[in-house]
């Protein structure tokens, strides 16, 4: 299984202190990352926020951030404010490179590539990223014996491991513990101060995590877009519990959604679009990642 993962940009760090650069703003441990080994990270606003979510690895002495291509511009800009007190370079490289996704089996050349990046733990699914050239030639040859799906089924592959995507209108809405990226290895608790590194390690320790990321269904005539609020009855209110991470449509008007809510209005209530209220989720439990 292929998937050309059209939809995904990257942004290049390079110079001698890209590294150090990099280490005192994303949320994973820089010291962790080598041509062999890449993983999922973010960054984050002084407030703890998501403002972009990604995929990093090193390809020839430089980084790469592999994200939603609508997310590029606001990621570039993020860093730059911080980029300017280092000797580095930080450009959008999504015209020099690919990114493809494939599920085990995987392509034989990939196993030992230095831009291989498994998803997460629980996951079968890869992503190789890598120079135009060498992604095409490796999707041209593996076309041979695997078959190709969308992106779209790719999105629903992400939904089912519990996998967040961070979109343009979610940047800056999400804390690290909100959408499960402390169980998807996507934080450090160990490594030094970064952006937004205190209020984070505060929730962690002293347990004041409030929201969690659930995965759910719904049969609505209304799409489900990220960023949308989810609401519950209380007595005569409407209130907003939650929000949408990300959907995508299964069938006969039937979505598959990641929401982010509390414990207590997954478990013990009827969680709703606000026009649609007639039209409940169904909530599973609490993502493992």
């Amino acid at each position: 299984m292929l998937c050309d993962l059209t939809e995904m940009g990257l942004i290049k760090i390079q110079g001698i202190e890209s590294k150090k650069f990099l280490q005192g703003q994303l949320t994973c441990d820089m010291e962790s990352i080598t041509p062999s080994h890449g993983c999922m990270g973010a960054h984050c606003n002084p407030q703890g926020r998501i403002i972009s979510l990604f995929y990093l690895f090193m390809l020839q002495e430089s980084y790469y951030l592999l994200m939603q291509q609508n997310m590029i511009p606001i990621a570039i800009t993020a860093l730059k404010k911080y980029a300017v007190f280092f000797k580095i370079e930080l450009r959008d490289a999504s015209e020099d490179m690919l990114a493809i996704g494939c599920q085990n089996p995987m392509p034989d050349d990939a196993l030992n590539n230095p831009t291989c990046i498994r998803i997460s733990i629980s996951s079968s699914r890869y992503i190789i990223a890598g120079t135009s050239e060498s992604i095409q030639n490796i999707r041209d040859e593996k076309l041979k014996n695997m078959s190709m799906i969308s992106n779209d089924q790719w999105k629903y592959l992400d939904i089912q491991d519990g996998i967040p995507t961070l979109y343009p209108i979610t940047s800056g809405k999400f804390l690290p513990h909100d959408i499960g990226l402390d169980r998807l290895n996507a934080i450090s608790f160990e490594k030094g101060c970064y952006t937004g590194q205190e209020i984070i390690a505060r929730m962690h320790y002293r347990g004041k995590l409030k929201n969690h990321m659930y995965k759910a269904c719904i049969s609505t005539h209304f799409s489900p877009q990220a960023g949308a609020s989810i609401y519950a009855q209380h007595g005569d209110e409407t209130k907003v519990c939650g929000m949408v991470v990300d959907a995508c449509l299964a069938a006969n008007n039937q979505y598959h959604v990641l929401i982010m809510t509390d414990e207590l209005h997954a478990k013990h209530s009827s969680l709703f679009l606000h026009d649609e209220k007639q039209a409940i989720f169904t909530v599973f439990d609490q993502q493992s990642g």
